[in-house]
């Protein structure tokens, strides 16, 4: 990070040719595959502080609890400097000693080059006291590096080279390993991410943004961040595509996360959560005397946002009253399903013809989605997609926009999306299969990702969260128009909302600076509830009379109040659970960090909760 300016077989002999590196080193894979843990965790970033001010505190939360954690650097973070390749190592034990505080070990690390096939090898880092701890060093030139082979932005000249004529020669860091500065094209950044993912089998894959929202950081046009976060993100997903295309099928919950941006989003992880990420970075400052404890890194390491959430709206009843659950992974999207002895899946849904951000709702028996190739809002019914177009299609705002929540009332189906301008959008299907023509704006400014919205009676009332306020607008009966709520305070929030209706209006999210739990019922008072750390919307149900409320917490578990105390589901999970109720007793789902389906319920009405058990294969 800088404010200025088909499968891949691991071999262990190099063939000497005009792309080669110099002599090649065998190395081991880096976990046996009949004795690895089933959870496993690989980041993919530009620069060596990108995951510590961006990712955190998931990475020391995994590293905490002993999961094995791998990051990938793509570019050796050299700059412009006039001693590229000393900085380029001063950057990698910068990187390397705040591994090893967050590991709370001495930081002494072995080095190895890594093999990855007869002409690419990159630099890899095991932690001695902890070895399920490492980092790779690609050594790509950084974006201001005049001195790169054909000159800076080497990056984005390889990302948009399709005719792969363009080659870029990585750096060797002074003091490195030998032979790591080979020549790249961009079918070979690719494959060499491919043959990372081989090696480490991650169930996690963390990137940063592809498309970051052009509403903020003017001084980084055209792509609004800086560009090596931004190509990064994009090589990343394209060999996570190509990966999960290979002989093996393997199973991963993608994860993306905003970059510079979030510097003018209000602050949404603790206090606790805030001084453990500045102290990580502190063990890396020393190193790199391009930064500091203050100023940009002191705003990125008080906030940290999911590119996409999840949201807790991806579980419904089919026409029978069986549940299913839908996710995406690895862009596409996957569906469970309850039977009357067990539950199937996961199996691939109809192909929308391109990938997905992981933001779904599920709504009124359809799924409704987002193409991250063609910012189009997609919706699934039965096996057919439709394409509901993007409030802003053709003009210069078609990137803009977040991904839909939609609602079911009497037969009509409405989904709604922030358009390109900060608003929102709305579009409705009185019939619930055939869709009109055109988007309705109902309005608002400053909108951010995570609008919510309930069913209430025969209408619905929707949420919107500013980084001020949130926004209300409501539709009292199916044939009544949408109005907006002047009236309606709120807390300010730090992230997106959860609605939940029927006879009971109730919203719920995280508050800005606190990241305490707002729990607001239309005409109370808002209550607060203490901050249990953790990222993303709060689940919510209904059980008779009592409102349980829902977090992800700073153990990647779950925990749960009902107006007091928070208590924890045994386990962890990515991002927030989605509930239904039967019978008086809530269920929860959530994925669990291997990509599978996880499900915990109340052992009686108003009980506690079963530890999480995976439903499907």
């Amino acid at each position: 990070m800088r404010r200025s300016g088909v499968s891949v077989v691991l071999v262990a002999v190099l063939a000497a040719a005009l792309f080669s590196c110099t002599e090649p080193v065998a190395v081991p894979p880096a976990t046996n595959p009949g004795s690895a843990p089933e959870v496993r965790h690989l980041q993919v970033v530009a620069h060596q502080d990108d995951d510590i001010l961006f990712m955190n505190p998931d990475v020391s939360t995994a590293i905490k609890v002993g999961q094995p954690v791998a990051t990938v650097y793509l570019t050796a973070g050299e700059a412009n400097v006039a001693d590229t390749s000393g900085y380029a190592a001063k950057r990698q034990a910068g990187t390397r000693a705040a591994y090893a505080r967050m590991a709370r070990v001495r930081d002494e690390w072995n080095a190895e080059p890594l093999v990855l096939d007869h002409d690419h090898r990159v630099e890899l880092y095991t932690l001695k006291a902890r070895p399920s701890v490492q980092l790779v060093f690609v050594n790509l030139p950084e974006n201001a590096d005049t001195k790169a082979l054909g000159g800076p932005r080497a990056l984005v000249r390889l990302w948009q080279d399709r005719a792969n004529a363009v080659h870029v020669r990585a750096l060797k860091p002074t003091g490195g390993i030998e032979g790591v500065n080979c020549l790249y094209d961009r079918q070979s950044v690719i494959d060499t991410l491919v043959g990372l993912y081989a090696h480490f089998r991650p169930t996690v894959l963390r990137s940063q943004d592809t498309a970051p929202d052009r509403r903020y950081t003017g001084n980084w046009v055209p792509f609004h961040d800086h560009p090596d976060h931004v190509m990064a993100a994009l090589f990343a997903r394209e060999a996570a595509d190509l990966y999960q295309r290979s002989a093996t099928a393997p199973r991963f919950v993608s994860v993306g996360y905003r970059d510079y941006n979030v510097d003018e989003a209000p602050i949404n992880i603790t206090p606790e959560e805030q001084r453990e990420k500045l102290d990580t970075f502190s063990a890396y400052v020393p190193h790199d005397d391009q930064v500091s404890m203050g100023g940009p890194y002191d705003a990125w390491a008080r906030r940290t946002y999911y590119r996409w959430p999840r949201g807790v709206n991806w579980v419904d009843a089919d026409k029978a009253g069986r549940l299913r659950a839908f996710a995406v992974l690895g862009g596409r999207l996957v569906r469970w399903e309850e039977t009357d002895s067990e539950w199937t899946g996961p199996v691939p849904a109809a192909d929308p013809g391109g990938p997905l951000a992981p933001t779904i709702s599920v709504a009124g028996q359809q799924v409704f989605a987002r193409r991250l190739d063609t910012n189009d809002i997609v919706a699934l019914s039965g096996t057919s997609w439709a394409n509901l177009g993007n409030p802003n299609s053709g003009g210069a705002r078609q990137l803009d926009g977040g991904a839909p929540v939609a609602v079911a009332v009497n037969g009509q189906l409405s989904v709604f999306v922030r358009n390109g301008g900060g608003g929102v959008s709305m579009r409705t299907s009185l019939d619930g299969r055939t869709w009109p023509a055109g988007w309705a704006d109902l309005g608002g400014s400053d909108v951010q990702d995570g609008i919510a919205v309930a069913a209430v009676r025969d209408g619905w009332d929707l949420f919107a969260p500013t980084r001020q306020g949130v926004l209300h607008w409501s539709r009292k009966d199916f044939r009544g128009a949408a109005r907006p709520d002047p009236d309606f305070r709120a807390p300010a929030p730090s992230g997106p909302l959860t609605a939940i209706g029927g006879d009971k209006l109730a919203l719920a999210y995280r508050v800005a600076d606190s990241a305490n739990v707002a729990v607001v019922r239309v005409g109370s008072a808002p209550q607060l509830l203490p901050a249990p750390g953790g990222l993303g919307a709060p689940g919510l149900a209904w059980a008779g009379d009592r409102l349980a409320v829902f977090v992800r917490d700073r153990n990647a578990g779950v925990s749960v109040s009902t107006g007091g105390a928070w208590t924890s589901v045994p386990g962890q999970v990515v991002e927030s659970p989605a509930t239904t109720v039967r019978d008086n007793k809530i269920t929860l789902f959530a994925l669990g960090l291997d990509g599978r389906l996880l499900t915990s319920s109340q052992t009686a009405p108003g009980g506690t909760f079963r530890p999480w058990v995976p439903l499907g294969g």
